[in-house]
């Protein structure tokens, strides 16, 4: 009888055992990106038992017995399986390897694939399924952004070099194992966006980041992370536009697949997936849920096609999930992920911005002076700061350990000898300045340079060396610039002095004066030059230097608004005087204007002038260093600039009266597949009752070197064409290897191929023509380097180009044509140009 109970009991236990659920839960990661894979099967094997992870990777599953494995897959990925121990609660953590998207051949036995007429209709409800068909419309945002290196050796920072560093590797993420990585930048923002009409406008109220965050480093993640809505037809990625899956052109570009159907908050949804048709197209794979009624997106998850012509870019991921309110469907957690990685072996890069959205209204009247007020212009990380116990409450996630390691790891950081060391050499390579004091009484900091314009030699100078210093005082407030160069050959000195005062900044104010006497190559003021290239007086063509020597003082005021305005105001003396022509044997440049009022021949042109420059770039948005800033530019809207500028005759010495006004208009096109376009226009007009000297009208600004300049006409010579009324036009179709990747030997190499168009016409009276002739040696001119004066005025002038980019990534080659006025005997024709310039 006891050994009949003891059995009985024993087959209950087991019974009781094999009865009991299974709770298992764990996180699904990307084996690159260390980054949670969203919306991925979870699932027993030949079994109808499973789920899908969160936006983020967590999954959590219970099972009523015990299987032999849990297998996971998603689109992209190699599927992957694990054991299932006894446990009864147990975690299972999977890491997926990247793959190709193979889908299996589908026949459709009669009519239309299905999955065609879904995304039509997608495409059809397009405006009713976004935010933009309410007439205002409200929502919280919080953005987290974030830089690791990855793929480091465990042994990298054993070097000498770096081993004052040795203690971020008790920072290196604790679940990647297999391949570390390294958080280096966090940035966090709360921000209230609004519409209105179906614009937008984000606001940010709080501010914080840690780790490597100069300005560079801020417009380079701004610029990784573009703003984008999955319903466009084009989704801006490092300035490439890859073209969305909801594109009007969708069915063109990708196919459908429908794979499942299921209910979610409520509403019966379809599980698609898509595929580029063609290879080497700017194009996603992935798949998506959609809503069966209202066709509106429910989630999302794609990935850069493998063979996108991106530089260093080894995969764009993106993940999006949608919540039903008020019977709409709202974006409430987008992520998007870029790996950069220069070769399979190479420490990368992974930038993640994961942006979520609350506290949604719509159609509220009070919400229309909230857009109006809104004011989107750059931040102060400084201005906008919070205290701990508002980001604890304020955030909609909390802080990964990895990224709560990043706030106090800088600390140690900053403290270290080897980090002034290595910052202070970063500082000099991005600005030029060594630094040599920091944080001493008033100064922040003081630097000697800028190095790169210590040396260089032209005919007139001969050598030149120059050596300058840079002063940042009170907190980097006001900073003080000069440099003085000598040449041996004129046995001359050259100055130059700025000081600006950041008055405030947000919206910026900033007061500033500055002195310059020294050699330039351009007639126009240091308010009108566009750029000034450090190889303006290397790889030059046989051409007289035609250098000038000015003397040029002013004040200035420079003032952001809100609503993308910026007003400049300036007050400027100056005088030119044309360098070289007798002292250099005739290799420099010798002037004369005849004055119609003395009768006199002049060679200083002496001149007071007062400016005003307007400028209008709508949605721009714009990184703020201490004293520059750098224009991200905005390429869904053009950007407007106008420029009024008025000669004062008799104010310090001023010899002119004369009125200008220049308008200039750009813009950025994309033109998906074929690349992207760049149109820029200028119209300009120079009011003046008497004749004024050329120095003081339009020189189009023409290119003596072989550095291509997109900012002049490259095939046009400096000083060639004059005029006081103009219209110029500058063209610039970039193809990203549309055509070059088609070709089996060229594609490999990544190249890019580009066509451009450059023409001015303008006029000139015949009242400053005369003033102006005895320039020219058909004229009667005693000049040693004549110029024929005149102006595009028959025809325009034209120049054309063809080029190829991305050589070696960073490389262009451009060849140029010039079409028209050919009978000056110093044109030339044709001409090959190289720049360097990267882009992705």
């Amino acid at each position: 009888m006891k050994s009949q109970l003891i059995v009985l009991i024993l087959l209950m236990t087991n019974v009781f055992v094999f009865a009991q659920p299974f709770q298992i839960s764990g996180r699904v990661l990307d084996d690159d990106t260390q980054e949670g894979v969203p919306f991925c099967n979870v699932f027993i094997q030949g079994e109808s038992i499973g789920t899908v992870t969160d936006i983020d990777g967590n999954y959590q599953i219970k099972l009523q017995q015990k299987f032999e494995s849990l297998s996971v897959s998603a689109i992209g990925y190699t599927t992957q399986k694990k054991p299932i121990s006894d446990e009864s609660v147990q975690q299972i953590n999977f890491r997926m390897a990247s793959s190709s998207l193979i889908l299996e051949e589908i026949v459709v036995i009669a009519g239309e694939n299905p999955a065609n007429e879904i995304v039509r209709n997608i495409i059809k409800n397009k405006d009713n399924n976004r935010l933009d068909k309410f007439e205002y419309y409200a929502a919280e945002d919080y953005t987290k952004v974030e830089l690791d290196f990855h793929n480091l050796e465990e042994n990298l920072l054993d070097n000498r070099w770096l081993k004052d560093f040795q203690f971020l590797y008790d920072f290196v993420d604790s679940v990647s194992d297999d391949k570390p990585f390294l958080p280096i930048f966090i940035k966090e923002t709360m921000s209230d966006v609004y519409g209105k009409n179906g614009n937008t406008k984000s606001e940010v109220k709080a501010a914080k980041q840690s780790g490597i965050g100069n300005a560079s480093v801020l417009r380079f993640m701004d610029k990784m992370h573009l703003p984008y809505n999955a319903y466009d037809n084009r989704i801006n990625v490092l300035e490439k536009g890859l073209v969305s899956p909801f594109a009007s052109s969708g069915l063109f570009y990708y196919e459908y697949y429908i794979e499942d159907s299921t209910e979610i908050d409520g509403k019966w949804c379809h599980k698609l997936r898509f595929k580029p048709k063609r290879k080497q197209e700017n194009t996603f794979q992935g798949d998506f849920w959609v809503a069966d009624s209202s066709f509106a997106i429910v989630r999302l998850n794609m990935r850069m096609s493998e063979d996108v012509n991106i530089n260093f870019i080894d995969r764009v991921i993106i993940y999006e999930n949608y919540n039903l309110i008020d019977d709409q469907w709202v974006i409430s957690k987008k992520k998007m992920v870029l790996d950069f990685t220069a070769t399979k072996e190479a420490p990368g890069l992974i930038g993640r911005k994961t942006a979520s959205y609350r506290k949604y209204k719509f159609d509220d009247p009070e919400l229309e002076n909230a857009y109006d007020d809104a004011d989107v212009n750059a931040f102060d990380i400084d201005e906008l700061g919070k205290d701990p116990n508002y980001w604890a409450t304020a955030r909609h996630d909390s802080l990964s350990k990895n990224e709560l390691q990043i706030y106090g790891m800088l600390d140690t950081i900053k403290s270290l000898p080897a980090y002034e060391r290595y910052t202070t050499i970063i500082i000099a390579l991005a600005t030029g300045y060594i630094p040599i004091i920091k944080n001493k009484g008033i100064f922040t900091s003081v630097g000697l340079g800028p190095y790169f314009n210590t040396y260089y030699t032209n005919i007139v100078e001969g050598n030149h060396f120059q050596l300058g210093t840079q002063i940042d005082m009170l907190d980097k407030s006001m900073r003080l610039e000069a440099t003085v160069g000598y040449g041996t050959k004129d046995k001359d000195f050259k100055y130059f002095f700025r000081y600006r005062w950041r008055l405030k900044e947000n919206p910026r104010l900033m007061l500033g004066a500055s002195y310059l006497d020294d050699i330039v190559l351009s007639n126009r003021s240091s308010e009108e030059l566009t750029s000034a290239g450090l190889l303006n007086n290397t790889f030059r063509r046989d051409l007289p230097m035609r250098l000038l020597r000015a003397k040029e003082g002013k004040i200035w005021v420079d003032k952001f608004w809100k609503k993308g305005f910026q007003t400049r105001a300036t007050i400027l003396h100056r005088e030119i005087d044309p360098y070289g022509g007798v002292e250099a044997n005739g290799a420099g440049f010798n002037y004369q204007f005849k004055n119609s009022n003395t009768n006199q021949i002049d060679t200083t042109v002496n001149t007071t002038e007062a400016s005003l420059k307007l400028r209008y770039s709508y949605k721009d948005k714009r990184i703020n260093g201490r004293f520059n800033y750098v224009e991200l530019g905005s390429s869904k809207y053009p950007v407007v600039g106008l420029t009024y500028t008025a000669g004062i005759q008799n104010v310090l010495g001023s010899d002119y009266n004369y009125h200008k006004l220049n308008l200039e208009y750009s813009h950025w096109v994309y033109t998906n597949p074929f690349g992207w376009f760049l149109y820029q226009f200028q119209f300009g007009k120079v009011f003046s009752k008497n004749a004024l000297p050329m120095l003081l009208l339009e020189m189009h600004p023409g290119n003596d070197t072989y550095y291509y300049n997109p900012a002049t006409f490259n095939v046009m010579n400096r000083f060639e064409f004059v005029s006081d009324e103009y219209v110029s036009m500058h063209l610039e179709h970039h193809f990203d290897g549309y055509f070059l990747n088609k070709i089996p030997l060229m594609k490999k190499l990544d190249w890019r191929s580009l066509v451009t168009f450059s023409g001015v016409i303008g006029s000139l009276s015949e009242e400053n023509f005369q003033a102006n002739s005895l320039n020219t040696s058909d004229s009667g001119g005693t000049l040693t380097t004549p110029i024929p004066i005149r102006s595009p005025s028959n025809i325009p002038y034209m120049e054309v180009g063809v080029g190829i980019e991305n050589i070696f990534k960073f490389f262009q080659v451009h060849t140029i044509w010039r079409l028209n006025y050919l009978d000056n005997p110093e044109a030339q024709r044709f001409m090959i140009q190289g720049r360097f310039a990267f882009s992705f």
